[in-house]
This record gives C-alpha cells, sequence and structure tokens, in this order.
C-alpha cells in the first residue's frame, strides 16, 4: 500500500534479526539491571499486572494485525477500516480494564496491584495507534522501519526506567519504563509509516476482515493463556516473590528465543502468505524455514540451560532460585521454537481454525497442570514450587509441539523424514552448546566473577554450537506421503504435483 518495493527475503530476515537483537539487547540489559536494584518482589508485582494488560492489548492486536498481513488483497478500505476498529475498541477495552483492576487485586490476593494495573492502563490505547501501521509494515516485510521502532522503544523505556529506579521511585520505575517507551513507539511508527488513516469506515471490509480475524483472535487467545497462565496461577497461589523469580527466569528464557527464533517466526507468515496459492511451492518454503529456525535457536537456547546456574549469582543473593527453572524453560522454550513456524504456516493457508484448536488445548492442559500443581504445593518451599511449574510447562510444550507437527505433516503431505530431517541440525548444535555451555560455567564460575565467566560462556556455545548447527545444514526435500485425495482443509486447494518436489535451491 505504500508503493515501495517489497523487501526480498533475505533482506527482510535480516532486518527481522536486527528487530529481535535490538529489542532483546537493551530490554535485556535493562531487565538485569532492574532485577539487581530492585529485587524479586518488584519484579513480580508489575509481572502480575502486567499479565493483564498484555491479555488486553492481545485482544486489541492479534485478530486484525493477522488478517491484514495474511489477505492476498489488501485495498485501503481495509485498512482504514481496521483502524476505526481497534481504535473503538482499544478505547472500551482501556475502560474495562480500569474497572476491573480492583477484581483482579482481589484475585491475586495483593494489595496495591489496582494501583499497578491503572498506571498500565494507558498502554492499551497507546497500541491501538498503532496496531495497523505494524500489520501493514509486516505485509510489506519493511522489517528496517520496524527494527528503528523497537531500537526507539527499547533505548527511552529502559533510560526512563533505570534512572527512576535509582531515583528510588521503586517498582512504579517500571511502570513508567513501559508508557515511556510505548509512547516513544507510536511517534517513531508514525514516522516511519507511510500509510495514514482517512475518515472512512467500510462494512463490507469489516466483514471480511472479521472473516478471519475472528478465528486467528481465538487462536491467539489459547497461545496467550498458554503462554502466560504460569504467571496467572504463579501469582494466585504463591505470590510477588515466585513470581518474581519465575518472570526473570523466563525473560531469560524468552531472550533465547527473541534472538533467535522470533525474527524468523515474523517473516513466516507474509512469506509463506505470498506461495498460498502453490502449495507445492508452500511446502518446501516452510520445511527451509523451519530448519533455518532450529539451526539458529537451538543452539542459543542450549547455550542457555548450560550457564543457567551462573546468573542467579551474577545478579545478588535475591536470585539464588533462578537457575533451577530457567534450565527448565530453556528446554519448555526449545520445544516451543522449533515449532514457532507452524503457527504462521496454518494462518497463512488460511487455517486459523486448526491453529486456535491446538492452542486452546495447551492453555487447557497448562491451567489444569498448574492449577493442580498449586494445589497439591501450597505448603512447600519455594524451589519445589518452581520445579513442579516448569515440569508443567516443558509437558505442555511438548505435547503442544507433537501434535502442530503432526497436523503440519498432513496439511502438507509431509513425510516423518522430511520433518524430522529439517531438526536435526539445529539439535546437534543445540546438544554441542550445552555441554560447552555447562563445561565452562562450572570452570569460569569458580575462577572468574559470576556476571563476566556467564558472558564468556554463554558467548562460547553460542559460537560452537551454531557453526555446528549451521555446517549441518543441508537442502531438504519435503518427500509428500501418498494419499488418494487430499482432505479438503479451510482455504487449501488440493496438490497437483509429483510426489517428489524438487529440492529447495
Amino acid at each position: 500500500m505504500s508503493g515501495r518495493p517489497r523487501p526480498g527475503f533475505a533482506e527482510a530476515v535480516g532486518w527481522s534479526y536486527v528487530l529481535a537483537l535490538s529489542r532483546v539487547g537493551v530490554t535485556t540489559l535493562v531487565t538485569f539491571v532492574l532485577a539487581a536494584v530492585l529485587g524479586p518482589e518488584a519484579i513480580g508485582l508489575v509481572a502480575m499486572a502486567l499479565v493483564f494488560i498484555l491479555f488486553v492489548e492481545m485482544l486489541l492486536q492479534q485478530g486484525l494485525l493477522p488478517a491484514i498481513v495474511q489477505r492476498s488483497e489488501l485495498r485501503q478500505e481495509h485498512a482504514d477500516t481496521a483502524f476505526w476498529l481497534v481504535v473503538g475498541i482499544g478505547s472500551l477495552l482501556t475502560v474495562a480494564a480500569a474497572g476491573l483492576a480492583p477484581v483482579w487485586e482481589r484475585i491475586n490476593g495483593t494489595p496495591g496491584l489496582a494501583l499497578l494495573v491503572w498506571g498500565l492502563t494507558p498502554l492499551v490505547l497507546i497500541q491501538s495507534l498503532v496496531v495497523v501501521q505494524e500489520a501493514i509494515l509486516r505485509r510489506e516485510m519493511r522489517f528496517q522501519s520496524l527494527a528503528v521502532r523497537t531500537m526507539a522503544v527499547g533505548l527511552v523505556g529502559g533510560v526512563v526506567g533505570v534512572a527512576c529506579a535509582f531515583s528510588g521511585l521503586g517498582v512504579w520505575s517500571l511502570v513508567a519504563q513501559q508508557v515511556s517507551g510505548a509512547l516513544v513507539g507510536v511517534v517513531v511508527l508514525w514516522r516511519v509509516s507511510d500509510w495514514r488513516p482517512r475518515w472512512h469506515f467500510d462494512r463490507v471490509a469489516a466483514r471480511e476482515l472479521f472473516t478471519f480475524s475472528r478465528h486467528s483472535a481465538a487462536a491467539s487467545i489459547g497461545v496467550f493463556l498458554g503462554n502466560k497462565a504460569d504467571i496467572l496461577v504463579a501469582g494466585i497461589f504463591f505470590g510477588p516473590f515466585v513470581v518474581g523469580v519465575y518472570r526473570l527466569a523466563q525473560r531469560a528464557a524468552s531472550t533465547g528465543v527473541e534472538i533467535s527464533g522470533r525474527a524468523m517466526q515474523a517473516v513466516s507468515l507474509p512469506e509463506l502468505s505470498a506461495r498460498q496459492h502453490d502449495m507445492a511451492d508452500f511446502a518446501r518454503r516452510y520445511i527451509r524455514l523451519q530448519q533455518l529456525t532450529a539451526a539458529v535457536s537451538l543452539p542459543v537456547l542450549g547455550a542457555l540451560a548450560g550457564v543457567a546456574g551462573l546468573l542467579g549469582p551474577a545478579l545478588g543473593d535475591d536470585w539464588t532460585l533462578v537457575g533451577v527453572p530457567l534450565r527448565g524453560l530453556a528446554i519448555a522454550s526449545a520445544l516451543t521454537t522449533v515449532a514457532a513456524v507452524a503457527g504462521p504456516a496454518l494462518q497463512a493457508m488460511g487455517s486459523p481454525g486448526a491453529l486456535a484448536v491446538i492452542s486452546w488445548a495447551r492453555a487447557v492442559f497448562v491451567v489444569l497442570g498448574l492449577v493442580t500443581v498449586g494445589l497439591l504445593l501450597q505448603g512447600s518451599d519455594d524451589q519445589t514450587r518452581l520445579t513442579a511449574f516448569v515440569a508443567v510447562m516443558i509437558a505442555s510444550a511438548a505435547a503442544a509441539f507433537l501434535v502442530m507437527a503432526w497436523v503440519l505433516m498432513s496439511k502438507l503431505r509431509l513425510s516423518a523424514r522430511a520433518y524430522a530431517g529439517s531438526l536435526l541440525p539445529g539439535l546437534a548444535g543445540g546438544l554441542v552448546a550445552t555441554v560447552v555451555g555447562w563445561g565452562l560455567a562450572t570452570v569460569l564460575g569458580a575462577e572468574l566473577l559470576p556476571l563476566l565467566g556467564l558472558l564468556i560462556s554463554a558467548a562460547v556455545a553460542v559460537a560452537l554450537g551454531g557453526l555446528t548447527s549451521l555446517a549441518a545444514v543441508r537442502p531438504v526435500v519435503p518427500l509428500r506421503r501418498r494419499r488418494k485425495a487430499l482432505p479438503e482443509a479451510e482455504g487449501f486447494t488440493p496438490l497437483k504435483t509429483p510426489d517428489r518436489a524438487p529440492a529447495q535451491p
């Protein structure tokens, strides 16, 4: 819609990784500084408030953003209508979030939580102003512009948060970090985006967007609950200290995902959507994307699991328990990341309903498992609680991975050999990184300062694991299983191709 030429895949991937690295590099540094200054209690309180706001933001964003990216034809009427829908819904959700804040405080039994929710509530309305611009930039694969926005948000929010923390504002430093960063993000995104909304609302366009977005939103709710149920349940049963320790471990694990697999996932939806009418080409590209995602992400997460024992000593005595959940969450994140391309693939082929079912099944599994753990372990020590919570997350990630793999192999008629073959280079690199990271952390942790030992061990482990996985990467031929008739899936066109597709060049 901007009239600019669409960047090539390699350029889009490069800028997508710049986007991920810029977001993670700054926010991770800021998070660890704030964690060392403020301690687990403050981190846990804001995590409990922020998960409520993030749920509201997800309702606002995830329905229409994938619908705009996925459409084979996007008219000005679609963008205009989506913008005013999002702003209107965002206004209503902002009021609703503010009204429900005291209820959320009572559910968690944590005095003062409503005040933090009120402080974070403006994020919902702020986010509504950039949903459509971000969707259009992603559709056009202009990740350079998104990277500029992300770097500005991280830098400004980080500076404000750290300055407030050292000024003695305590937990409100984290609120100031979030709100200031979001405001800067709006300004920057409107500057880098060529698109501007008109005063126009088209009912036909709204119906067309809604047809797709209702399934996408349902899937997003399931994904959110599956990913955030741990914070929700831990806050209700165990309070802010356990949430704070768990949240920092989760943040470290998500850092590994962000700098490795998330960038490829962001590119996958527009890249695969452009091939939705040629499913043979779609299958080849999907396998290649998954192979590259595993090859890059698993060494990073393997290294994180190897050096996890040094994170607590590096941050201070209050964080001694963080190593146990970090190792487990690195494993769970590895399972989630290798299937990260599957979600965009289902959306791109017009089957968000299947993604919704899988996401909700995982969410139910996670919630039931965590509630059971919460009820059974109320009198247990914090380390036992954290270990049990992580075990549930690993089990849910493994189950979701297996189901997602089966669905994609069925829809694309992929053989188990081709699917597994795309993961082997990443698995080899991840194993090397884990062993190297653990060995170096054991030696250097006793010889150097914990933070220095952690950084050196992680860097060497990632380098050796990454070289191992990338050296093993080879073109994978997506062999297809023979079948008399291909089932008609939502938005799926039967293949008319030979049983063997040519290898990806």
